[in-house]
């Protein structure tokens, strides 16, 4: 069990000391928000260029393929029509060696026309999103993080929460928890010993649970806020653990995962 206790943030806390509440300007309710909630009512935010530059690894993947899945699905479609065209124009002459190359311009067009649907951003957002219960988390809960590893985990935490429905961020090293940041559960201490934990630890891929309220480890997870939506567990090299909850259903977009793929391989290359 490492304890990692719970402490009310601010966006002053959460952001730095941007805000000038520490020289004893008042707050008002925006300041004591989230970030993500201040993304969402307008507010606005100097980032900088390597959270700029963690925006673009995480959507380049993402682009690369949208536009190959495009360029397919419109060559597959070409590619049917000219078959079609060219079967009615000798439909009462058709050879042998004229079926076969139409069977095969067929077979090329719906398997492109397939690789173009199967990349298109289909809609999982339908889901509404819920406020998750819980405090405000920003801290580092293992002595051995650096600040520059700690300046820059936050960095990234608070890109991924302002770019997707990801609204809690834990980051487990060798049974440690080494940071914490986003909405916390009520459970002040964090159990790396649980069975969740150690399951996903345990697989060379990422565990994905879409619907948390039909697992029934979900006591398991009492670190994260009680109405979570979804959970996704990340290995990290170095028996590590990415750990994320989300506040819909069904959360992630294939440019989502981007931005998974972007943090881990951030705090993997992190020296601590």
């Amino acid at each position: 069990m490492i304890a990692a206790g719970h402490r009310r943030m601010g966006f002053v806390g959460a952001c730095g000391p941007r805000m000038g509440a520490r020289h004893g300007t008042r707050k008002n309710a925006l300041d004591r928000s989230p970030p993500w909630r201040l993304m969402s009512a307008g507010g606005s935010r100097t980032r900088r260029p390597e959270w700029q530059s963690l925006r673009m690894r995480a959507r380049d993947g993402d682009v690369d393929e949208k536009e190959l899945g495009k360029m397919s699905l419109g060559l597959g479609i070409l590619t049917l029509a000219v078959d079609f065209a060219n079967r009615l124009g000798v439909l009462n002459s058709v050879e042998g060696v004229q079926s076969r190359s139409d069977l095969v311009g067929v077979i090329c067009g719906v398997t492109m026309i397939l690789y173009g649907l199967a990349t298109r951003d289909v809609n999982v957002r339908a889901e509404q999103q819920v406020e998750l219960d819980g405090q405000f988390v920003d801290e580092k809960g293992a002595d051995v993080v650096s600040e520059s590893a700690l300046q820059k985990l936050r960095g990234a935490a608070r890109s991924v929460c302002d770019a997707t429905t990801v609204r809690s961020v834990i980051v487990l090293k060798a049974g440690q928890v080494l940071y914490r940041y986003g909405v916390m559960g009520q459970a002040a201490t964090v159990d790396t010993d649980a069975e969740i934990i150690k399951q996903a630890l345990s697989k060379p891929s990422r565990t994905y649970f879409a619907r948390v309220e039909i697992l029934p480890a979900k006591e398991q997870l009492n670190f994260l806020p009680n109405n979570v939506q979804a959970v996704l567990f990340e290995p990290l090299p170095e028996n590590g653990l990415l750990i994320l909850g989300a506040s819909k259903v069904r959360p992630f977009t294939p440019e989502d995962f981007g931005w998974i793929r972007a943090l881990s391989n951030l705090i993997a290359s992190l020296e601590l």
